[in-house]
């Protein structure tokens, strides 16, 4: 179970005796001993603006009680944070979740933060640099150089407008000092946590492919909230490729328009499919945060989306060492790419095909992934340039795609740990062109290209080889 806050031993413990390793969580107000209704200690631990006033993200402000945004430059919040790692740890968590990782170079776009540990420390990152700043202020800034009290005198906004606020040079390089900081924040506490654990500890982060970003790279891989924008085939692939292996999903997050139940989970469920297409992986929409305006959780029902997952732990066989080959996902009736060995064409612009092979592995079976994203499924002719598969030796096709939802079925294979009675295998005649011919998506099918030489029972199936 992954993201999860609120830990307790006895929670824990039901976990693990269900054979599941548990995830614990922190972020950016995390707090050990902080007392928010007492503004005196707020201030003494939250990022402060330019007023010496407390900052709450801006998706944080309308809760009954704002949420925490903690300063990484501060010594009393560096401790209380590693300390929470360390009970996470003594509970028996195998990995940790780190939300809102951007820390301190987020607080810039809110103004933020300019309390006395960053003023301080930000001025003798300044005297590494005299040469640069002296045609700034005019001086040639050193530890004793107060930038808080500089913009106080240029008359800079204080709070969201500090964002859109032009502060040259000097502006730049502050939002260089906290990026730095906040590096240096993340490397620090994990190196004492691993030091504390006597293990290396998986720290993932609440980053959506953001390859760029220097404070997403210190993270083992991501787990993100995925935005409505990019619940589509080409953002997906977006994402996969810049993620490169290392992207696990939310279920979309509707942030901007009301979206109704039913086409919600519609667009999970393709959204799903097509995150596994690409190699990624997608956490179970259960428990889920809504960020505001709804600022809800969504429990989904096992009846939604359990067929789908179950179709992966029985697939398993076909997803484990794949990888993509050109072309990288198509979603129209383009001509196929010359001289690539496995593109497809499908003639049907809501299906989504993603062809992925095994590397090194010449007889291992050729996977299709097909996807459909329309709301009324139907029937559909395939196009495989079969001179090219297994270079020219015949083949057959296979379709696996999930049986419908029965939940005895389900618990009978949770189990036993068997997950194929959960999956139909569909044996497709194969036209001399090429073309297939197959039956409508709900919305996933995995199409297995086979040599018809090989023994087919050496192609293990059956059990799922997944945690």
């Amino acid at each position: 179970m992954e993201w999860i806050y609120g830990l307790n031993a006895e929670f824990v413990k039901e976990v693990k005796s269900l054979g599941v390793t548990v995830s614990g969580a922190v972020n950016t107000g995390t707090q050990v001993g902080f007392d928010l209704r007492q503004k005196a200690e707020l201030k003494d631990v939250s990022i402060l603006d330019l007023a010496g006033e407390p900052v709450h993200a801006p998706w944080m402000r309308a809760w009954e009680t704002p949420g925490l945004w903690l300063c990484v430059n501060n010594p009393k919040v560096r401790a209380a944070y590693l300390d929470a790692l360390k009970q996470m740890v003594d509970l028996g968590v195998q990995d940790i979740q780190r939300d809102d990782p951007a820390g301190n170079v987020a607080a810039l776009n809110w103004g933020a933060c300019f309390c006395k540990h960053c003023v301080d420390e930000f001025g003798r990152y300044l005297s590494d640099k005299p040469a640069e700043m002296k045609p700034v202020t005019g001086q040639l800034p050193g530890a004793a150089f107060n930038y808080r009290e500089y913009l106080v005198a240029q008359g800079a906004p204080v709070g969201d407008a500090f964002a859109n606020y032009d502060g040259g040079q000097l502006k730049k390089l502050f939002g260089q000092y906290q990026e730095q900081s906040t590096i240096e924040f993340h490397r620090w506490w994990r190196e004492e946590l691993n030091r504390y654990a006597g293990r290396t500890i998986t720290i993932s982060a609440n980053v959506v492919a953001l390859p760029n970003d220097k404070v997403a790279q210190e993270f083992d891989f991501w787990l993100g909230e995925l935005p409505m924008r990019l619940a589509t085939p080409e953002g997906l692939k977006s994402i996969s490729r810049q993620a490169r292996g290392r992207q696990i999903l939310t279920m979309p997050l509707h942030t901007s328009a009301p979206v109704e139940p039913l086409s919600w989970i519609a667009l999970t469920r393709r959204t799903l499919a097509t995150a596994y297409a690409h190699g990624m992986l997608m956490e179970a929409p259960w428990d889920t945060y809504l960020p505001p305006p709804w600022a809800d959780r969504h429990y989904g029902d096992p009846a939604d989306f359990a067929d789908l997952y179950a179709m992966v732990r029985a697939s398993s066989v076909y997803l484990d060492g794949y990888e993509e080959t050109p072309p990288e996902g198509t979603i129209s009736s383009a001509s196929p790419t010359a001289g690539a060995p496995t593109e497809v064409t499908v003639p049907d612009a809501q299906v989504y095909a993603v062809t992925r092979v095994k590397p090194g592995d010449r007889a291992a079976p050729v996977v299709v992934h097909l996807v459909d994203w329309a709301d009324e499924p139907h029937s559909f002719r395939l196009n495989l340039p079969a001179h090219r598969i297994f270079s020219g030796r015949p083949f057959r096709a296979e379709l696996i795609v999930p049986k419908t939802y029965d939940a005895a079925a389900h618990e009978r294979a949770f189990t036993s740990g068997g997950y194929e009675p959960l999956v139909e295998r569909l044996e497709l005649p194969l036209a001399p062109d090429g073309g297939l011919v197959l039956p409508p998506l709900h919305p996933w099918g995995i199409l297995v290209l086979s040599r018809s030489d090989l023994d087919k029972t050496a192609v293990p199936a059956g059990k799922s080889n997944l945690p």
